[in-house]
């Protein structure tokens, strides 16, 4: 007797077609719809998380921006303030008097500065002259005419000057603040004595304010002159003639 044979069952082809592409297209979903999902809440985390953001590390903060503008930069005006003005054993000339002149008015302050008092104007050194004479155009508010007296003025040194609580170190101090715009604990004065007036050979003392001009070496030279123009016009000796040859 023979074995009995399986039953062959049909199976229609669109369920075969459809038992075969459904989990392809089952996977193909699940991997479609992770993907994007993932990416986008990577996105979104690194837009609005502050800590993470690319834009907070390139300091674009608008409040960081905002306290840079309102910090204001720091300005250094013309004024004197309470200073040493008394005479010392080392200060005995004018300057303790014109700070105090300075510090009422401009004009006050100037009237120490009159071509009647010239060449030294009560000052001790012509290092003081200028700063004083520096500080004067300050005051009156023209800084080219300031700046044209104050470097002279430094390029004497600041010797003479200390200590730091009399008049003309504070008056130096507010100058060069002013002019250059950096704090007056920057501009330093110095012990010693001051640098002396220029004085000629026959005793005139060079006007520190006329600064294309040497007073005490154009007398010298003057004298020179004289002394050159004397001896050509000499009177021959007793004995000599001035008769030509024949």
């Amino acid at each position: 007797m023979r074995a009995h044979d399986p039953v062959s069952v049909g199976i229609p082809p669109w369920l075969a077609v459809l038992a075969v592409g459904l989990p392809l297209l089952l996977v193909g979903c699940q991997g479609g719809s992770g993907t994007p999902g993932t990416d986008g809440s990577q996105e979104t985390g690194s837009s609005q998380d502050g800590t993470d953001s690319t834009d907070d590390s390139d300091g674009m903060d608008g409040s960081d921006d905002i306290g840079d503008d309102d910090e204001e930069a720091v300005v250094f005006e013309w004024g004197l303030p309470s200073s040493d003005t008394s005479v010392g054993a080392n200060h005995q000339g004018a300057e303790g008097s014109a700070y105090q002149a300075l510090q009422v008015s401009c004009s006050e302050g100037a009237e120490f500065l009159s071509p009647d008092f010239a060449p030294e104007y009560g000052f001790e050194s012509p290092r003081n002259v200028l700063l004083f004479a520096a500080g004067v155009q300050l005051c009156e508010g023209d800084r080219a005419a300031a700046a044209a007296l104050f470097e002279p003025a430094r390029a004497m040194g600041v010797e003479g000057l200390a200590p730091e609580t009399w008049a003309f170190c504070v008056l130096y101090r507010t100058v060069g603040s002013v002019l250059e715009q950096r704090p007056p604990e920057e501009f330093a004065c110095a012990g010693g004595s001051a640098p002396p007036f220029k004085v000629g050979d026959n005793g005139t003392i060079d006007d520190p304010l006329t600064l294309d001009a040497d007073e005490s070496a154009a007398e010298a030279e003057s004298d020179l002159d004289g002394e050159t123009e004397t001896g050509t016009g000499t009177e021959p000796e007793p004995g000599t003639s001035t008769e030509p040859a024949p």
